[in-house]
């Protein structure tokens, strides 16, 4: 099962020619980073990133640095995901979206905190 994505924070996105890059962590001190599972639909790569409690006891590492070797060339988004919701963390257009935990958009309910500039 993956984190929810509210409980996840980016503090860099790199989207090369063959591989994306995303380092950060969970905002709570205790889980420790133990894998991710990811997948691309259309332009849009999606990242569920993996902690444990327990382990996180013995060993606190929650941050993460995940590379994933891919054709990113046509890659525009790339979101956190678990079942339920997904955030936006990077944007071709726009670069690394949220750095710190924030409201997350869900998919059934189709509701998002919206980024005010």
């Amino acid at each position: 099962m993956c984190d929810s994505p509210s409980s996840l924070y980016a503090e860099t996105v790199s989207v090369e020619n063959d591989s994306v890059r995303i380092q950060g962590g969970i905002g709570s001190s205790a889980p420790a980073y133990v894998g991710h599972i990811y997948k691309i639909e259309g332009s849009n790569l999606y990242i569920g990133v993996k902690h444990n409690t327990l382990l996180g006891f013995i060993n606190r590492w929650g941050d993460f640095d995940i590379t994933i070797s891919v054709d990113a060339t046509s890659i525009e988004n790339v979101y956190f995901k678990d079942n339920n919701k997904e955030k936006l963390i990077w944007n071709a257009n726009k670069g690394l979206i949220r750095v710190i935990p924030q409201a997350t958009q869900s998919i059934n309910d189709a509701t998002e905190d919206d980024d005010k500039e």
